[in-house]
């Protein structure tokens, strides 16, 4: 007699936990094809949106403004052309020192406001001759981009 109950109450318990999913998984198709359909709508009935491209300069070369404190070295210009990036002071210097060593006595070591270490391999007063340092360099150092001080 206990097993019989037992077999029923355990049958009434599955039958309740079949029928809340059946109910559950209406109510999600249901919310589904709604938002499916509002979004169809939205589609169709919104103005197509031009998009916009401004083209500051026509240049394979990567440059971004910023404001640094030099560290060691001279910069004499507004372009600087960055051959590394570090968080890390000694990689910063111990690429600085290697680059004095190959013929760049000019490369300088500056620091930005996020508290990155650049290695700026030279600078220039004009923008052409930043872009010409960029392309000889980037055989070497391919990320090479060009800062321009704030």
């Amino acid at each position: 007699m206990k097993t019989t109950k037992m077999l029923m109450a355990g049958m009434l318990l599955c039958s309740m936990l079949f029928v809340g999913c059946k109910s559950n998984k209406e109510a999600h198709n249901a919310a589904y094809e709604r938002a499916k359909a509002k979004q169809e709508a939205q589609q169709t009935t919104a103005p197509a949106q031009k998009e916009t491209i401004e083209v500051v300069e026509k240049s394979d070369v990567k440059e971004a403004s910023e404001s640094i404190q030099i560290i060691a070295g001279e910069a004499n210009g507004t372009y600087g052309v960055v051959i590394g990036s570090f968080i890390n002071r000694t990689n910063a210097e111990n690429l600085q020192k290697r680059m004095i060593g190959e013929g760049f006595p000019q490369t300088v070591l500056a620091q930005n406001e996020k508290l990155m270490f650049r290695v700026i391999v030279a600078f220039y007063n004009n923008k052409p001759d930043a872009q010409e340092m960029v392309k000889n360099l980037k055989s070497k150092f391919p990320d090479a981009w060009i800062l321009i001080k704030e």
